[in-house]
This record gives C-alpha cells, sequence and structure tokens, in this order.
C-alpha cells in the first residue's frame, strides 16, 4: 500500500480510553458522518472501543471536496486505516451505503495487506454482485431528491425544517447516491472471515434474500439477522442489534 495519510482524519474515536479487547469500526450511510455512531459507546460495553469513519465532506471534513466513486474512497481509506487495524482485533459494521465501503474495505485490506476482521456485518444493502432493482437517483432535480429524501424517514429534523440545512445536505447526498449507483461489482475470491448480514423486517429497499446473498461472499460463517423496522433499524432497534453485536464479538474473542 502506499505511504497511509494521518488516519485521524478519516476515523473519528468515541469514548478511546486504555487498551479495548476490540475495536468496532462503523461505516455510515448515504448523506451521514460519524456523529451518527456516537451514541453508541454508551450502550456498549467499554471493552468495545466504538470508532467510525468520517469520509470527505462530511462534518469534521466539510471543507474538503466530495467523492462520487467507490473505487476512489477506498483507494484513499484503506491505507490511511491500515494503522489502527494492526494493534488490536478489529471488527467492521457497515449500513446501507457503509456496508458496500465495509465489503470493499476488507477485500483490498486482504489483497494489499494480508489483513481481515474478526466479524463484517453488513447492514441494509443488497449483496454486491446483484443488480439494483430500482433506477438511479442521483440523478434526479433536486426537489425530486429531497421527496425521495424525506420518503426514508432518515433525514433528521432540524434538516427537514431548514432550508439553509438542506442546500448543505443535498450535495453530500447526491455524492453518496452517485458513488453507489456507479459501483461496479468485481468477482474475488470469498472472504476467510464471518460474514453478519443484517437488516429491518420492515425495509422495503433490501429484501432478506438480497441480504442472504451475501452468503456467497465468505468462506467462513455467515449468519442473516433481521430485527424489527424498516431501513433505518439501527435506530429503532438499538438494543436488540447491539445485544447481538456484544454476544457475536464476545464469542470471537
Amino acid at each position: 500500500m502506499r505511504s497511509p495519510p494521518d488516519h485521524k482524519r478519516w476515523i473519528v474515536r468515541f469514548g478511546a480510553g486504555c487498551r479495548p479487547a476490540v475495536r468496532l469500526i462503523c461505516l455510515p450511510h448515504s448523506g451521514a458522518g460519524a456523529s451518527s455512531f456516537a451514541g453508541w459507546t454508551a450502550a456498549l460495553p467499554d471493552w468495545i472501543e466504538v470508532c467510525a469513519v468520517q469520509l470527505p465532506g462530511h462534518e469534521t471534513r466539510y471543507l474538503e471536496p466530495l467523492c462520487t466513486s467507490i473505487p476512489s474512497l477506498i483507494n484513499a481509506m484503506a491505507p490511511a486505516l491500515l494503522p489502527i487495524l494492526l494493534d488490536c482485533p478489529t471488527a467492521f459494521f457497515g449500513h446501507s451505503m457503509g456496508a458496500l465501503l465495509a465489503f470493499e474495505l476488507t477485500r483490498r485490506l486482504r489483497r494489499e495487506a494480508g489483513v481481515l476482521p474478526r466479524r463484517l456485518y453488513l447492514s441494509a444493502h443488497r449483496a454486491a454482485h446483484l443488480p439494483a432493482r430500482h433506477p438511479p437517483t442521483h440523478t434526479l432535480p433536486d426537489d425530486e431528491l429531497w421527496a425521495l429524501v424525506q420518503s426514508f424517514n432518515g433525514t433528521s429534523a432540524e434538516v427537514l425544517a431548514h432550508p439553509e440545512l438542506r442546500q448543505i445536505f443535498l450535495p453530500i447526498l447526491r455524492a453518496d447516491f452517485t458513488a453507489c449507483e456507479t459501483y461496479v461489482y468485481q468477482p474475488d475470491q470469498p472472504l476467510e472471515c464471518p460474514i453478519v448480514a443484517c437488516g429491518g423486517l420492515q425495509d422495503d429497499s433490501v429484501t432478506p434474500e438480497e441480504l442472504e446473498s451475501w452468503r456467497v461472499h465468505t468462506s467462513a460463517d455467515f449468519k442473516l439477522r433481521l430485527f424489527p423496522g424498516g431501513h433505518f433499524y439501527p435506530a429503532t432497534s438499538q438494543l436488540l442489534l447491539h445485544r447481538m453485536i456484544i454476544h457475536d464479538l464476545a464469542e470471537c474473542l
């Protein structure tokens, strides 16, 4: 890999203290930043250190150019994250767009550094090799894109209520949608780490069958876990999700 850039730009560490037993690195959904996982530290035991990836143009990196390509994000992210993956057992949790990033990040780290997480949690996104069931949205006019965002019920009331915040948020969302919708899967050998595919029972955008299809991407253990709620079930079923993660990570250690 190339000489790694400063990983502190890419990783936000929540409640980092003494050496943890495992580091859970979380990757957010489209339009979101690292702060979407800020509350996880209080809900998880102190032997799990919660970290979250901060993408360019999001939150604390708002002055940096947005990226509209999954490969470009992985090219920059992988060498930046590598230093914090070597001193502690690690797991990845990616939600929606974050699932795609977590999957490709894991493949890149295996290929170029021989590093694998103890668990790979892929949440609310169809398996990478499956075609999209819906037409692309990143080219929609602002008003139509905004109406679509509102229908997901995942945008904060503050953003919805203030037109100024909407003008800031829409370009970020459009860039993330572009990255996801222009992604092209490249075949590779299955990963040697366990995959846990997670989703909401009422999620209209991802079916259980599409989640189950992640199975082909691991030669290790695979689990499918469904929770009450829609696409943003981690907010509505947080307790159940965290109990599963705690049990899984304790088991793998």
